[in-house]
């Protein structure tokens, strides 16, 4: 028997898989056993089937051991020792959400919370738990203010302050917070997901040649600062005749659009001690450009406010280049190639449960997107900014 390719071996066989190889050697004329023997509530039945589900296991791990040596194929905490173990690259943690609410007691009752009592949960989804992180304590008829975060690292706790409930009910106090996202100091994120920490390992290689291509500029760009999420970079022909050597323009963007100043200064000097000798670099902010998204969302009026708040949540996370989960796969957040896909921004509305039509409008609020021929484009090097103006139809 020829020894298993790769691929044989990176998939994993299910039991059913399994059982169904065993009976087929069972069946070859080398063991002559009695078809008799074989029924679904027989001994010898009952053996292969415990046996196949043992197999299919081991199948799982062998899958999971042939893919740790493939950058591309590795996953999860095997892909995390492989990126560090051969590309020296740590996957990036994610943060829970931490945030500072104001209490209002009105009823001339002074109360006090130790840490973790204070318990406060989103509206729209209640498994979003957030506490306080100190001790709290609140005079009669007096207001005071209350870092509470997340219990769960991710975004899932960036939510609008309108979302917030307090869940520890006591008489008389009320709960509010700086508007819209005004109340997080500490913005939640998500770990590193599997394809970004991939993509930085196939971009380290560019760093490791003497001629400067393009990925290597992404690569310093994006280990320089952590707020630096989208790196694009240019030939600057005219630099190029003005300065009289090769020269290259490096954009930075961040989840929010364009970094500080002071990031592009430490972005500057981080790549300027990296960059080929007689190549001329520059760094400098991206630019921004305004997308209006108008149009009605037709949902089910018992997920409205789920469907809602979802629907934000990927189109947030999406335009601030965060890679999202559409219908179970990974659609890249947008980048610097000034492209807006209408197909794939309808796709990710329909995506959400209880969407049932999804019509995009432009600006006017009366032109009709056509998926086809209907892409947004602008400036390459520019992020965009979102503008809703989504309406919402409830039906039965």
């Amino acid at each position: 028997m020829a020894d298993p390719t790769y691929e044989e071996l990176k998939t994993a066989m299910t039991r059913e898989e399994v059982l169904e190889q065993q009976l087929a050697i069972m069946a070859l004329p080398d063991f002559n056993l009695p078809t008799e023997s074989w029924g679904p509530t027989d001994e010898p039945m009952a053996t292969l089937a415990a046996d196949a589900n043992v197999l299919a296991d081991l199948s799982v791990k062998v899958a999971g051991i042939a893919k740790s040596g493939v950058t591309a194929d590795a996953r999860t905490d095997v892909l995390t020792i492989h990126a560090k173990d051969v590309f020296d690259e740590a996957r990036e943690l994610g943060v829970n959400t931490i945030g500072t609410v104001t209490l209002t007691e009105s009823a001339g009752s002074p109360q006090s919370w130790a840490v973790g009592d204070l318990i406060v949960t989103s509206r729209v989804d209640p498994t979003i738990i957030f506490r306080n992180t100190a001790l709290v304590t609140l005079s009669a008829s007096s207001s005071t203010t209350a870092s509470i975060a997340c219990d769960d690292v991710g975004t899932q706790g960036n939510v609008q302050a309108a979302d917030l409930q307090l869940v520890t009910e006591v008489p008389g106090v009320a709960l509010s917070a700086a508007s819209g996202t005004g109340w997080i100091t500490q913005t939640g994120t998500d770990d590193e997901t599997d394809e970004k920490l991939i993509a930085r390992c196939a971009l380290k290689w560019a760093t490791l040649v003497s001629t400067g291509p393009s990925d290597a500029y992404k690569k310093w760009a994006l280990d320089a600062d952590a707020t630096i999420n989208r790196v694009g970079v240019t030939e600057d022909v005219a630099a190029d005749q003005t300065a009289g050597d090769p020269s290259v323009t490096v954009y930075l963007a961040t989840a929010t659009g364009a970094p500080a100043a002071a990031v592009v200064t430490a972005v500057d000097a981080y790549i300027q001690e990296r960059r080929p000798l007689g190549t001329l670099v520059y760094v400098a902010a991206c630019g921004t450009t305004s997308f209006y998204l108008n149009g009605s969302v037709t949902v089910k009026a018992s997920k409205r406010a789920a469907a809602e708040s979802k629907i934000n949540a990927l189109l947030d996370a999406w335009f601030a280049g965060s890679s999202i989960d559409v219908n179970g796969e990974t659609v890249d957040g947008l980048g610097l190639d000034g492209r807006i896909r209408i197909a794939q921004l309808v796709e990710i509305v329909m995506s959400v449960s209880g969407v049932t039509a999804f019509v995009p409008k432009k600006l006017d609020g009366t032109s009709i997107y056509r998926i086809e021929t209907d892409d947004v484009t602008s400036s390459a090097n520019n992020v965009w900014t979102l503008v809703r103006a989504l309406t919402y139809v409830e039906v039965t």
